[in-house]
């Protein structure tokens, strides 16, 4: 859940990057970069349509949130540390910065109730300091 994530340390040190022997039985064959998260984006933005889309867009939408490629670049990633991780989800994914979203034939205000008193209320308090993001519209080209 977006609210209650297990951003454990040994967990970001293994799936987001990591450094490994080239060869794992000889410490003499040199690094590269490992990672779940680190393999997939460098997966993902090594597809040319992928590449050309999100040169694209961070060229389009240079002032909004669109600009960012929201898997990470890989160029980048190997730069996160986890006090970031942490302090960014704590900035992000907070209900303060929530939308929430129902559907089909259940009664609004009983179901956004039930969202107040069991997931938020015991769970958060009001944070200031969690950001509010807003689309920034883009000026006209």
């Amino acid at each position: 859940m977006a609210f209650f994530p297990n951003l454990n340390y040994y967990d970001f040190r293994q799936e987001g990057h990591r450094l490994e022997f080239n060869s794992p039985e000889d410490p003499k064959s040199g690094l590269q970069f490992k990672g779940v998260v680190y393999n997939e984006m460098k997966g993902a933005m090594s597809d040319p349509e992928s590449a050309f889309v999100q040169t694209l867009n961070s060229n389009l939408f240079k002032d909004s949130q669109y600009r960012f490629n929201s898997g990470g670049d890989p160029k980048y990633i190997t730069d996160l540390q986890y006090n970031e991780l942490v302090e960014f989800h704590k900035m992000y994914y907070h209900p303060t910065n929530a939308h929430f979203f129902t559907y089909g034939d259940l009664d609004l205000n009983g179901h956004l109730k039930f969202v107040e008193e069991q997931v938020i209320a015991p769970n958060f308090e009001r944070n200031e300091h969690a950001h509010r993001s807003e689309l920034t519209l883009e000026k006209r080209l």
